[in-house]
């Protein structure tokens, strides 16, 4: 119960009665009172001292510990080698003692349809992908697990991990050439949101902008009440604070900045020209509100709120339990289509952000530099872009891009898999010919795991499967397919189908 919470099992003493024992000695204390055998055994044995057997001390603990990880860890061993096939997924962090750990995660196939299980932290002393593969087959040798079974792997996207050369995905390959590497999706789409800002100076400036906005209000409690007296009437959201790790948090940031930005503004106007306001405050509002009073910052939080809603809601999708490869590689391709869209859109956004109140242009209102004309090369005056053009040309286009090329990068990363086994999920309107074809492939891939030109066989399963399976489209075809064979005891006579 104490593991499945994650509480604490020990306290700053182990004396049984002391209101300092622990969440475990409390629980067995607890017990005793409604169990006459524990409630005896805590009376003669607790508090005896060094010498004493109780079956109470933090040692005993640690001992019950160890016996049920390795009884359950033996049955996840036992899962994995009955399933045959499987993947891996790992990924390290420092624990609270500054040990740093690599954490092995392996997916299966059991009779009841995919699982993930954990099974170990690892000590880890570097972090180079020869070093992480090296200890990921040391624990499969030494768990009887065979690394010629694995079919898959999924990491983030680290270098060390992801490398094509000397990534770990890449020395995995070298001893099972099938363990494909599938990045995580949801982390891929992240990193695309990233490599977008960071493709030119306003577009970080602006991130960074919105987050000051943010610490500037909380920072004082009369500041957040001021901003609150304006946003709550209107039930308009707070502003929120970004995150360098969760791209939603990105969301709800830009999002809210966009729906309460005149009165945000607003509220800054009236506290630059407060004089019971700190000059410091007086100031740092003013600067605040100038940024919100720029065309550029209106455009973005528009261009943003409009990218990053459809990110955010795609992540989730992504981050789902019952999303498919299939489905996840064209959710990326459409995603790029949507951006594509917003190529030809900026006077669209232009306009949308002029009607958040924005004056101008940086830089729109100085008075215009003359240039020495040289003759030999024309009017140099007829090359300087207005400040709209400059604007989309050095910004917006190339936030677009960058989303665009990062967008089809990642997508062509799932089609090796996908371009397998994607056929699976049209199995029944294809035809013979077309289903020949598909087969072979995979059989020409895989051919340890089936047998060649067992293209008959799931002729003959796809008929099945069609005329005794209900459709059900809350399910993946893939899955419901799986259910089938095992549901009706069919794995043997469709050997082929069920490895697939």
């Amino acid at each position: 119960m104490l593991a499945s919470r994650g509480l604490s099992f020990r306290g700053s003493n182990e004396i049984v009665g002391s209101v300092h024992n622990g969440n475990y000695l409390g629980c067995l204390e607890l017990v005793a009172e409604f169990d006459p055998l524990l409630a005896e055994h805590i009376q003669k044995r607790a508090n005896k001292g060094r010498g004493h057997v109780s079956y109470l001390s933090s040692t005993i603990c640690d001992e019950f510990i160890h016996v049920l990880s390795r009884d359950v860890l033996d049955h996840i061993l036992t899962e994995i080698k009955e399933a045959k096939y499987f993947a891996v997924s790992v990924d390290s962090t420092p624990d609270i003692s500054h040990v740093d750990q690599l954490t092995i995660i392996f997916r299966y196939m059991t009779s009841k349809g995919p699982v993930e299980r954990f099974v170990t932290f690892t000590p880890i002393e570097e972090h180079t992908g020869e070093g992480l593969a090296t200890k990921l087959l040391d624990f499969m040798e030494n768990t009887g697990i065979s690394i010629k079974d694995c079919r898959g792997q999924s990491y983030d996207n680290a270098a060390n991990i992801s490398g094509r050369l000397n990534g770990m995905q890449a020395k995995i390959k070298e001893h099972n050439n099938l363990a494909e590497y599938t990045p995580c999706c949801a982390h891929s789409l992240n990193l695309v949101g990233q490599c977008a800002v960071g493709c030119c100076s306003e577009a970080v400036t602006f991130f960074d902008f919105v987050n000051k906005l943010f610490e500037f209000f909380p920072a004082s409690i009369s500041r957040w009440n001021r901003l609150m007296a304006v946003l709550k009437p209107l039930n308009m959201p707070t502003l929120k604070r970004l995150s360098d790790t969760r791209w939603s948090a990105h969301y709800d940031a830009v999002h809210s900045l966009q729906v309460g930005y005149t009165q945000v503004k607003s509220t800054l106007d009236i506290m630059c020209q407060d004089m019971s306001q700190k000059p410091e405050t007086r100031l740092e509002a003013a600067g605040l509100k100038d940024i919100m009073s720029h065309h550029e910052t209106g455009i973005l939080v528009q261009l943003w709120s409009k990218i990053l809603n459809r990110f955010n809601l795609t992540s989730k999708y992504l981050q789902g339990a019952d999303m498919d490869l299939n489905t996840a590689t064209e959710l990326l391709r459409s995603l790029g289509d949507f951006v594509h869209s917003l190529w030809n859109q900026f006077t669209a956004f232009e306009k949308e952000g002029k009607d958040l109140g924005t004056d101008s242009y940086k830089g729109e209102s100085r008075r215009k530099r003359k240039r020495n004309q040289r003759w030999d090369y024309g009017d140099s005056e007829d090359l300087e872009l207005s400040p709209s053009d400059k604007f989309k040309f050095q910004c917006f286009l190339p936030i677009v891009d960058q989303l665009l090329v990062a967008l089809k990068q990642r997508a062509n990363a799932y089609d090796t898999v996908s371009k397998r086994f994607g056929f699976l999920k049209n199995l029944q309107s294809l035809s013979n010919d077309g289903m020949r074809d598909h087969v072979s492939f995979v059989c020409e891939t895989y051919f340890e795991d089936v047998e060649p030109n067992c293209h008959g066989e799931f002729i003959h399963f796809t008929s099945l499967f069609a005329k005794l399976s209900p459709p059900n489209e809350t399910d993946c075809v893939e899955l419901q397919m799986f259910t089938f064979l095992v549901k009706n005891s069919l794995t043997d006579t469709f050997v082929n189908d069920r490895y697939l």
